[in-house]
């Protein structure tokens, strides 16, 4: 059977766990990705998967990187696709619209059979200031593309329910695991120690690692007092590891990281980190703590649990269902921040030390299992 996954460019590290579980498996795979990503899948040798380039990462003018995106893909689509199945991963991140719209047709005027996995319902939503899941409504376009899809996957139950609270049927959607992130690298020749050192971290500090993209829903404000206020004990020296790039932070907020970081509470990376450097920060970490006001699922534990690092996490979205009380701790609002992360480093929880986490991780999120689960969904449609 050949299979058509539409992936246009998105989080390489999430794709290559893909790639690890469907890889040698019994379909024929062509994937629609970005030319930035050649150079690894040129190095992958496996004679069921096949890749196409229709986002040229040498084209540095966007807009007419979508729009050749767009030139290739609409004739490849009518003319030249084999696949009775088209499996979209991602929607194009500019125009998540006209793909909507693209396949809608396609699924009109074909036979083709369409897969769609839900990362997130509505992206628009999630750069909203105050939101809840009870504000997830669907565009007219979305709605219509929905409406043309045989089966969704969602990483969770959370996303299940609010597809199914927006009409799609329960008997249309499959929950699939996050999958574990195997592609992080892991040197064993770069000791806690030089990844402590390199962050000003002393042995007796108690470290707290934020990741990723500093945006409105990530709520890293409560974070922010939440150290300051533990600092304020003077029991124990707490120290926040900040690394990702800003998308906006209240101002007042800004200048409290400065103040923190002259009293060297906080230790700051902004901007994008490279693959090579991801080690340092989760090994020079205690916890990764995850303080988000809103989100339907995050990647960062299954990258926490690669290097064996415990979660704190807000209840809310998908996330509790990826951290058990052998991998983390979930609490339910901001004011319970600063009690969690003390309990945390007070070992009054169950958590699995590193090497009980990777275990854990690796067996519980194995793409392995995740490629017979989508095999399974490609044989029930």
């Amino acid at each position: 059977m050949e299979l058509l996954i539409i992936y246009a460019g998105h989080q390489l590290d999430y794709l290559y766990g893909i790639i690890s579980g469907i890889k040698d498996k019994e379909y024929n795979y062509t994937i629609i990705d970005s030319s930035k990503n050649k150079k690894l899948f040129d190095s992958i040798k496996s004679t069921n998967l096949h890749f196409t380039y229709f986002l040229d990462n040498i084209v540095k003018n966007k807009m007419l990187s979508q729009f050749l995106y767009y030139l290739q893909l609409i004739p490849y689509l009518i003319f030249k696709n084999k696949a009775c199945i088209i499996h979209i991963e991602w929607l194009n991140t500019w125009f998540p619209f006209l793909d909507e719209i693209i396949f809608s047709l396609l699924k009109k005027f074909t036979k083709i059979k369409i897969v769609y996995k839900v990362h997130d319902i509505s992206r628009l939503h999630l750069s909203e200031e105050n939101i809840s899941e009870k504000d997830v409504k669907l565009s007219r376009t979305k709605r219509m593309f929905f409406n043309s899809v045989d089966c969704f996957i969602t990483h969770n139950q959370f996303v299940k329910n609010l597809l199914i609270t927006n009409g799609i049927s329960e008997k249309k959607v499959e929950v699939v695991p996050h999958g574990i992130n195997n592609y992080a690298p892991i040197n064993p020749e770069i000791s806690i120690e030089y990844s402590k050192t390199k962050f000003r971290i002393n042995s007796g500090d108690r470290v707290i690692l934020f990741f990723g993209r500093i945006s409105p829903n990530k709520n890293i404000e409560s974070l922010i007092d939440a150290v300051d206020n533990l600092n304020n004990k003077g029991k124990y020296k707490y120290k926040l590891l900040i690394a990702g790039k800003f998308s906006k932070l209240n101002k007042t907020y800004q200048n409290k990281i400065e103040q923190l970081v002259k009293k060297d509470f906080i230790t700051t990376e902004f901007g994008f980190i490279s693959n090579e450097d991801i080690q340092h920060y989760f090994q020079a970490a205690d916890i990764i703590s995850l303080p988000y006001n809103f989100i339907y699922q995050s990647g960062l534990p299954f990258l926490a649990y690669r290097y064996g690092l415990p979660v704190i996490a807000k209840n809310t979205g998908g996330i509790p269902e990826d951290v058990d009380k052998h991998t983390g701790i979930i609490y339910n609002s901001d004011d319970e921040l600063e009690n969690t992360i003390e309990m945390f480093f007070n070992k009054k929880h169950s958590i699995y030390t590193k090497p009980e986490i990777q275990k854990h991780a690796n067996e519980k999120y194995s793409w392995n299992a995740i490629g017979k689960k989508y095999e399974y969904i490609y044989s029930k449609i």
